[in-house]
């Protein structure tokens, strides 16, 4: 007669030498497995069967990685471009119309523009901003890559 502690609430439990299997606490219902001998593959089976069920994949995986690092970092690029660009808009669009004397009948409008000149200006800064952050993203990402080859 084998003599063991439940796992689940530490209560002995008697079972017979030659018993195996699953069984059930009877003191809390709880299941446990008992004289089972855990299925162990030899380690290089192991890691044959891993490489050959990941070969394909890896291959994809390279291509998809490097793609998505390739439009992050010109995607980021396209934002600090296009940022610049807004930027420079906005200003000139701010210095010619600052520099102008405007009529007082044109002064509603005036503000107007300059509140969307303004807007856009801000907009153009976040989107600089953004780019920067994902280009530096995506070359970090590039340079964990390649230090992990």
């Amino acid at each position: 007669m084998a003599e063991l502690l439940c796992p689940h609430c530490e209560e002995d439990i008697f079972l017979d030498d030659d018993a195996s299997g699953e069984f059930v606490c009877p003191h809390c219902d709880g299941e446990f497995e008992w004289n089972i001998e855990p299925l162990v593959k030899h380690k290089h089976a192991i890691s044959q069967e891993y490489s050959v069920q990941t070969k394909s994949r890896g291959i994809i995986a390279k291509i998809l990685t490097r793609g998505i690092l390739g439009s992050f970092i010109l995607s980021g690029i396209v934002m600090i471009v296009v940022s610049i660009v807004g930027l420079s808009l906005s200003v000139g669009v701010w210095e010619s119309l600052s520099s102008d004397t405007p009529s007082e009948s044109a002064g509603a409008g005036v503000i107007i523009v300059m509140g969307l000149i303004i807007i856009g200006f801000l907009l153009s800064i976040g989107m600089g901003l953004s780019g920067l952050g994902i280009l530096i993203t995506g070359l970090i990402n590039l340079k964990l890559i390649k230090a992990n080859r």
